[in-house]
This record gives C-alpha cells, sequence and structure tokens, in this order.
C-alpha cells in the first residue's frame, strides 16, 4: 500500500536480482579463462567491482529515467508499466546471456582444457559441470522472466503470469 516502501523493495528487487546475473557472469568467465587459458587466479579485483558495479550503474539509469514509475506495482515488483519492467529486464538477460555465451565456449573446450596440472584440472572440471547446470537452469529461468511479467497488448499470446506463479 506504501508507495515509497514498495520503490525501495523494487530497487532493492532490481539490483539484486541483476548483481546475481552480473556475478554468475564473472564465475562463467572465471572459468572460461581457466579452461581456454590457464589462467586460475589474480581476477577478483576486476570481477567484484563488475558484478556489483554494473548492476549499480543499471538501477541508477532506471531510477533515473522512471522514477515515477517505481513502485505502483499491486505486489512490490519493480513498476507496473512495461518500461521499466524492460529496464529491470534488460541488464538482467545481458548478464545471463553472457554467462551462456561463457559456458558454451567451457562445454566446447572441456575435452582440451588449458591447464596441465592434474589436481587443479580435476577441480575445474567439476567447478565446470556445476556451473555449466547453474547457468542453464539460470538462464531457463530468467528466460520465461519477460513472458510472465510484461504485457504483450498487440500480440497474441497467452498471458504467462498464471502459469509462473
Amino acid at each position: 500500500d506504501d508507495r515509497h516502501l514498495c520503490t525501495i523493495i523494487g530497487c532493492i528487487i532490481s539490483y539484486f536480482y541483476t548483481a546475481s546475473a552480473f556475478l554468475l557472469a564473472c564465475e562463467s568467465h572465471a572459468c572460461f579463462k581457466a579452461i581456454t587459458g590457464g589462467i586460475i587466479d589474480g581476477r577478483a579485483c576486476v570481477y567484484l567491482p563488475l558484478g556489483w558495479g554494473m548492476p549499480m550503474i543499471a538501477l541508477g539509469y532506471n531510477i533515473h529515467v522512471s522514477l515515477m514509475d517505481f513502485g505502483d506495482d499491486p505486489k512490490c515488483f519493480v513498476g507496473w508499466t512495461n518500461i521499466v519492467k524492460w529496464q529491470f529486464f534488460l541488464p538482467l538477460l545481458v548478464g545471463a546471456g553472457l554467462s551462456f555465451l561463457a559456458m558454451v565456449i567451457v562445454t566446447c573446450n572441456l575435452a582440451t582444457p588449458a591447464i596441465r596440472k592434474s589436481s587443479i584440472l580435476e577441480e575445474m572440471s567439476s567447478i565446470s559441470s556445476g556451473l555449466i547446470a547453474m547457468v542453464f537452469f539460470y538462464c531457463i529461468t530468467w528466460a520465461f522472466g519477460p513472458l510472465a511479467y510484461i504485457r504483450f497488448p498487440d500480440l497474441a499470446i497467452p498471458d504467462f503470469f498464471p502459469v509462473f506463479q
């Protein structure tokens, strides 16, 4: 009922969901660099600002462009209008897409990794398998997000929101 509280909740939802996508993209890139290039350390100083900073930039843009539309969703999602929802979904889908792309390349290169040390190779193989599954499920889940939350009045498609409640 309180629009200001819903705006705060929508901003928190937007920031942390987008951060999860970009942190997953950073983890996928780290796995990509390990499998294809043999680089296994020294990248946290790049990944942490990217993983937490890009969502802050996306949220700042959303607030700058459409602050008055935040907080008017009945369930305190980011906003009721489609433009606010697209501003939420686009950075999230970009992060998920980058993760998916990196993991497709990792999957193709698992047979011939650049790492030669057997103990690290065994660990990276396990990490890669888990991350491939995680990225696959994450991408499948968020691929249905726009269909469930964004209204398409010009298209003759069914409403997916009741299916994904």
